[in-house]
């Protein structure tokens, strides 16, 4: 919805991309925390990517902002 919003040239996209972000940056994170849950020791091994895809979450949540963060702006447009 907010890259429809944003391909049309809506004025509204700033509540819609907030929601995305926070939403989407949720889910990585917590996903790949939930695979080393669900596959133990496969997450510490560097035969798999799994401890790739983790730092990179927590990459992408140090630059580029939290949920909270998200939520916040998010709040504060509405």
């Amino acid at each position: 919805e907010a890259i429809a919003a944003i391909d049309q040239g809506s004025n509204d996209t700033s509540s819609k991309i907030a929601l995305a972000k926070s939403f989407c940056n949720e889910a990585f994170t917590q996903t790949c925390l939930d695979a080393h849950q669900v596959f133990g020791g496969m997450g510490y091994l560097w035969e798999t990517d799994l401890h790739f895809w983790t730092r990179k979450a927590k990459e992408i949540e140090l630059s580029w902002g939290t949920p909270l963060s998200y939520r916040r702006a998010l709040a504060e447009t509405l």
